[in-house]
Order: structure tokens, then sequence, then C-alpha cells
């Protein structure tokens, strides 16, 4: 949980990358960016003719995730009727596509982000699901200590991408830089 711009992703990437699943897929979807009429398409896939529109099968992105990570970005804009159906797939393990009769075992990790706490009639079981480990993150202006580090980190990735040399910049610099 924090306010945009404060790392969520980075953290996601960084903790998929640290774990047993880093040889797996990380994809990720904003859940406030798709319309709540194909949401559960673009989560569990969907088969052919399921809908009007669906002229082909889709495979979803838990599935395309399997053994891997699926980072829900903003998760608590998720409709009602999905958030049950994803309590359903963490508490069996089993995907099933809209439209289909069948379903399919998946092994997959969710991460879920939110900038602001998950509304009151956010589907109970998944907001447990989710929220056994939460990571609260500080906006950079109540964590300045880490600017330092920060912009040394994207002054040397502009070098790289430039191929210009490196600057060295000192703390002293460092702290000016920071007062403006």
């Amino acid at each position: 949980i924090g306010e945009p711009g404060t790392g969520k992703e980075t953290v996601a990437r960084a903790i998929h990358a640290a774990s047993l699943r880093a040889k797996g897929p990380l994809l990720s979807l904003d859940c406030k960016a798709i319309p709540a009429n194909i949401i559960d398409s673009e989560l569990f896939g969907h088969e052919k003719g399921a809908f009007p529109g669906a002229f082909a099968p889709k495979t979803g992105k838990l599935v395309q995730s399997d053994t891997g990570t699926l980072l829900l970005d903003e998760i608590g804009a998720l409709p009602g009727e999905t958030q049950e159906r994803l309590d359903r797939m963490l508490a069996t393990g089993e995907v099933r596509p809209v439209g289909l009769n069948g379903s399919q075992s998946v092994d997959v990790r969710i991460i879920a982000t939110s900038s602001h706490p998950l509304p009151e009639d956010f589907h109970a079981g998944l907001a447990e699901r989710i929220g056994a480990t939460t990571v609260t993150l500080p906006p950079l202006r109540e964590r300045s200590g880490d600017i330092p580090s920060l912009a040394r980190h994207f002054l040397s990735r502009l070098s790289e991408q430039t191929g210009l040399k490196p600057l060295s910049i000192g703390n002293d610099a460092l702290a000016v830089l920071i007062r403006y």
C-alpha cells in the first residue's frame, strides 16, 4: 500500500526476482484501467463465443503467469463478482475461463497493490488472502535519506543508456541537490 510513485511495482519486481518463482513470468494488470465488463476475460481468459466479440479463445493473465507472479495494481477497483471469482481461484488453484465448463490448475503468486485502503465492501475472503503480508511504502518526502541512493542509481542508469561517463557525486553535492 502506498501513494502513486512510492515504488509499489518496484518492490513487487524485487520480491519476484528474489523468490523461487524468479524463473517464472512476472505479469501485471492495472485493475483500474480495465473496464468492468472485460476484467474477468483479462484475468481468467475466455472461450470462443463466450460473449459477443469473443471471436477466438483468450488465455487470461492468471494462466499466463502460471509458476510466476501476477501483480494486480489497484486491486480495490475490481468489481465484486470478479473479487469472488479471484478468491475462489486462490482457494482452489483452479482457473475457469469465461464460457468454459472446465477449469485449469495454476500455481501463481498474487501481489496486489493499492494507493488507498480497500473499500469497506471489498470481498472479505479475498482481502484476508491478499492481506496475509502487507507492506506500507511511505512517500519519498517521508524518507529523504533514500534520495542519495536513488540519485546515484538513476545517474548510473542514465550513463549506461547514453554511454557517457558516470558522474561522481559526493554526499555534500547530493545534500545541495536535495535542498533544491
